[in-house]
C-alpha cells in the first residue's frame, strides 16, 4: 500500500459484502441505499459519490465475489436464502 487510507463511502449505512470489480477501478458492494432494497452497487474508485446499482443482481444480493479469470460475479441473496446465484 502506497499513501494513506482515503475514505470511499460516507453511507453511514452497513454494507453486506464487497469485492473488487473485474477491472479493477471499482468495487462492488452489497447495500440498501435511497429506501430501496438491497442490492449490488458498483462503486467507481476515481468517483466513489457515483455509485451505480447493478440491476442485473436484482434485489437483496449480498456478499459479492467476483471470479479472477472470467469475471463472473457470484453472490447470494439475503441472509435468509442459502443459495448462490451467478451472473455472467
Amino acid at each position: 500500500p502506497k499513501g494513506a487510507p482515503r475514505q470511499l463511502t460516507s453511507e453511514k449505512r452497513k454494507f453486506n459484502g464487497f469485492c473488487w470489480s473485474p477491472s479493477g477501478d471499482a468495487l462492488i458492494a452489497s447495500a440498501r441505499r435511497d429506501g430501496s432494497m438491497r442490492g449490488l452497487w458498483r462503486i467507481p474508485l476515481a468517483a466513489p459519490t457515483q455509485m451505480e446499482r447493478m440491476p442485473e443482481a436484482g434485489m437483496r444480493a449480498a456478499y459479492p465475489v467476483v471470479a479472477p479469470k472470467n469475471g463472473r460475479v457470484l453472490y447470494s441473496i439475503s441472509l435468509d436464502d442459502l443459495n448462490l446465484y451467478l451472473v455472467e
